[in-house]
């Protein structure tokens, strides 16, 4: 018998016949102490865990513990011997394929894991198929079934056929540039002057018929066939005002060229120095890191999801959204460090490998960061969220734009610019500059700290000194919404409609878990909090709420506050306060309940699935009927 370690106690192992695939023991150390997409707790065995089972078994394996309550701890299960013959029988029959069951004791009582690993094929219950989304059960349906049931084929979106395409719906001109392109990785293409020969050596006819690759690499009004597929570009003046959008339409080449033209001339600055009699326009953000986003985009974005690819230009950041969740091998936690390259859409991929638009390495995401480096502008932020990947490049620390975001006073406003001039600042400096007290110098370095846009040094007393921080802590969370249209087909350029539109992206907020700047340039308390917090929701109510009344109008006037949308869009049927405070990324425990859960409970657009036993572990929240509606009119 031997034993591992659970929160400081050991555990007895009973039985180990755990399968070479399946490594029991990481499992189960990764989240015990939590429910988690790999790990569900049931205090008994019933038959319909095998919905449970089957989900493991379609996302990335996991364990159910039977023997243990809500919380993770034991309440020990009966007739083990039993059980340990049932239970494999049950799901080698009812799911077709064999768990690794193991009886152990923790804390005198017998518990029984069951351990499923990720399967091959896709696993139903019932004539259904489930997956783990976070610690819940979700049943799939509609294009998400499609996407697991060809994956499972090894079969990628983009190599289906087009049934009603013809080749005469092919843009000549754009296949006549992919030749050019790709003379060096193909050399034998220049000579082929047979545009169906072309297609067939690329994969992308099947049975003489157009595949949706070839539709949407090379026809002239793709969006015929798929209407979501276009580059959606917006310009922010603030959170709340929309000052320009364009839509590029037409195929994904001229996507990439037509995008990136209308960032250069009608979007991004571009910032001039001199190297000797030599003038140099460098673009607020990297060229090539901008158009390796874009590409990536393009080629990884899911194209059954109704909701187009989008560029959103505010003045601090540069934000790329695309649907589309990262492939598990590859959590978003690696995109920053070397990785495998797994394509969504294989053809699309190869077409773009061959045109000389990206490697086969996984390399992307490394070249974005690299060329930020070299022009001294923050790391690039690489988040997956609801289902849609987001890139967020940041213009330099230095930029005036950037710091009023911070709501600086003149003092600090003059100190980042002595640092810039002179590289650093001491506190003797800061008071001396701006005629102040050592003790006011003091409160607003650390301000300056605490925002990130200062790092201070690691000397103490009066050789403390002060200097920009380049790769700071972001913590200012925008959201936005945008319409507009554009047209177009083969050629590389193309003209747009512009559209000005007022509070069509919700007001932002700085995280309450984060330093929050207020009006006397101090930072947040908690009791600045709760006063926030009330104005908050005095807003909300007006919104959602009749004024006279207190009912609910169904209407939403307005901007309603980012915390509010950001807790309505994330909530998917019941949840613990643990997983929505993990899907929004927020780490104090404090301030999500004091700015998020409190005011959307008490305006009743979320309520509590046990009211009567407010701090049971058991408690989960769903939407209101109130809620929905605000979700509703927010979409």
């Amino acid at each position: 018998m031997s034993s591992i370690q659970r929160n400081g106690k050991p555990e007895d192992l009973i039985t180990y016949p755990m399968g070479d695939d399946v490594s029991y023991v990481t499992l189960l150390v990764a989240e015990y102490s939590n429910e988690s997409e790999n790990t569900e707790y049931k205090q008994l065995w019933r038959s319909d865990f095998l919905k449970v089972i089957s989900a493991f078994a379609n996302t990335q394996g996991g364990i159910l513990h039977t023997g243990l309550d809500d919380g993770g701890k034991p309440v020990g299960v009966q007739n083990t011997k039993k059980m340990l013959e049932d239970i494999p029988n049950t799901i080698r029959n009812k799911l077709g394929i064999v768990p690794s069951i193991k009886l152990r004791k923790e804390e005198g009582k017998e518990v029984i894991d069951i351990a499923v690993k990720k399967s091959s094929v896709p696993i139903s219950f019932n004539g259904k198929f489930y997956v783990r989304s976070g610690s819940t059960v979700q049943e799939l349906k509609g294009n998400d079934l499609a996407e697991l049931l060809l994956k499972a084929m090894n079969y990628s979106w983009d190599e289906q056929v087009e049934e009603d395409a013809t080749l005469d719906e092919l843009c000549t001109d754009t296949m006549d540039e992919f030749k050019r392109l790709a003379q060096e990785r193909l050399p034998s293409i220049v000579k082929e002057s047979n545009y169906t020969t072309i297609l067939q050596k690329l994969r992308l006819l099947k049975d003489g018929k157009l595949t949706k690759a070839a539709i949407l690499l090379f026809a002239k009004d793709p969006q015929k066939y798929c209407l979501q597929a276009v580059v959606k570009i917006g310009k922010f003046q603030s959170p709340s005002i929309i000052q320009t959008t364009d839509i590029v339409e037409g195929n994904l080449f001229n996507q990439l060229n037509t995008s990136m033209e209308i960032l250069q001339t009608k979007y991004l600055l571009r910032n001039i120095s001199f190297e000797g009699l030599h003038r140099r326009d460098i673009l607020e953000y990297p060229y090539e890191a901008l158009r390796e986003v874009i590409i990536n985009a393009i080629i990884h974005r899911n194209y059954t999801k109704p909701i187009q690819t989008q560029l959103r230009i505010y003045p601090n950041r540069l934000v790329a959204r695309n649907p589309g969740k990262l492939s598990p091998e590859v959590p978003v936690e690696q995109l920053k460090a070397e990785h495998d390259s797994i394509q969504r859409n294989k053809l699309i991929a190869s077409v773009f490998y061959y045109a000389g638009f990206i490697e086969a390495w996984g390399s992307g995401m490394g070249k974005i960061l690299e060329e930020c480096r070299k022009q001294d502008l923050p790391e690039p932020d690489f988040i997956e969220e609801n289902g849609v990947m987001v890139v967020t490049l940041y213009k330099n620390i230095q930029d005036e734009e950037y710091l009023k975001k911070f709501n600086l006073n003149h003092r600090q406003m003059n100190a980042v610019a002595y640092v810039k001039s002179n590289g650093r600042i001491m506190n003797h400096d800061y008071q001396k500059i701006n005629n102040i007290s050592k003790r006011t110098a003091s409160r607003d370095l650390q301000k300056l700290v605490s925002l990130g846009i200062f790092h201070k040094s690691s000397n103490t007393g009066q050789s403390t000194s002060y200097k920009l921080e380049i790769n700071e802590e972001k913590n200012i969370i925008s959201k936005g919404h945008e319409r507009a249209i554009l047209p177009i087909c083969g050629t590389f350029t193309s003209k747009s409609r512009v559209e000005a539109s007022e509070t069509e992206e919700s007001a932002s907020m700085i995280d309450a878990s984060e330093n929050i700047a207020v009006q006397d340039n101090e930072v947040l308390t908690k009791h600045d909090i709760d006063q926030a917090t009330d104005h908050v929701t005095d807003q909300v109510t007006g919104q959602v709420t009749g004024h006279d009344t207190g009912h609910d109008t169904g209407q939403v006037t307005g901007q309603v506050p980012e915390q509010f949308i950001r807790l309505l869009m994330v909530i998917t049927g019941e949840m613990t306060r643990g997983e929505l405070q993990k899907t929004l990324k927020l780490r104090h425990r404090d301030s999500f309940v004091d700015a998020y859960l409190k005011p959307a409970l008490e305006l009743s657009l979320i309520e509590m699935t046990i009211p009567d036993k407010p701090t049971s572990s058991k408690q989960k929240y769903r939407l209101t009927e109130k809620g929905k509606k605000l979700r509703n009119e927010i979409e």
